[in-house]
């Protein structure tokens, strides 16, 4: 019998190592259904699902095109996550990490993508036209800004042909009314524009446009103020 013993010592032994070998840590995983939403002009929130209840996550955000590394984190313990001063108008990357625990995080997700949205409408006549905010991208696109509402006459004058852009851009969470005969009336600080201006080719506006003027209505303290940038 005390022969025996030893065999079944180191029996037990490679039976205990073989059950230590076969004991797993699940890797953690990536989170899912990654998205933004209520995109603003300088903050947005975000949001995923993750099937690890005590998971934490971190969050690293950047301009489009940055660096993994580079950008700014945000650590979380909730499937959400809020981010604020960013810039208007601008496409940002980021990066969504999940962490089971300290020695088990995931592999950094997939790059998604948001766009903040434009800056306001500036209700004052500045030095440069594009700086009144009333167009994004490049300023010869004439693209309104989605604060502007392009509107149009029942009988508008003859001005040697020239095409007209015409928009009308409220302050924020005002309206306008009507008065007398139906005539609209408009809140301080409503910006009106007329832009004139031919297309390069009349059978083919990809070509482009020749811009001449836009010409500017503010109304200030109930009263309206012209101004006029030339191209």
């Amino acid at each position: 019998m005390k022969r025996l013993l030893p065999f079944f010592l180191i029996a037990f032994a490679m039976l205990s190592c073989k059950t230590d070998d076969e004991i797993t840590v699940e890797a953690c995983a990536e989170a899912t259904d990654v998205q933004a939403t209520t995109i603003g002009i300088d903050q947005v929130s975000l949001s995923w699902n993750h099937d690890n209840d005590d998971a934490t996550f971190t969050v690293e955000y950047g301009p489009s095109g940055f660096v993994p590394g580079t950008g700014t984190f945000k650590d979380t313990n909730t499937r959400s996550v809020e981010l604020s001063g960013l810039s208007a108008g601008t496409n940002y990357d980021f990066y969504v990490q999940s962490i089971c625990s300290t020695n088990n995080t995931s592999m950094q997700s997939a790059t998604f993508s948001f766009t903040t949205m434009p800056p306001l409408v500036v209700a004052q006549f500045t030095s440069n036209l594009s700086d009144m905010n009333l167009y994004v991208g490049k300023l010869k696109d004439l693209e309104q800004s989605p604060y502007t509402i392009p509107y149009d006459l029942a009988t508008p004058l003859f001005t040697d042909y020239a095409h007209k852009q015409r928009l009308i851009a409220l302050p924020p969470g005002e309206k306008m009314t009507y008065i007398d005969e139906g005539l609209p009336d408009f809140p301080d600080n409503t910006v009106i524009s007329k832009t004139f201006y031919y297309y390069n080719d009349e059978n083919d506006h990809s070509a482009g446009k020749h811009i001449i003027e836009t010409r500017i209505l503010i109304k200030i303290n109930g009263a309206w103020q012209l101004g006029s940038y030339h191209w």
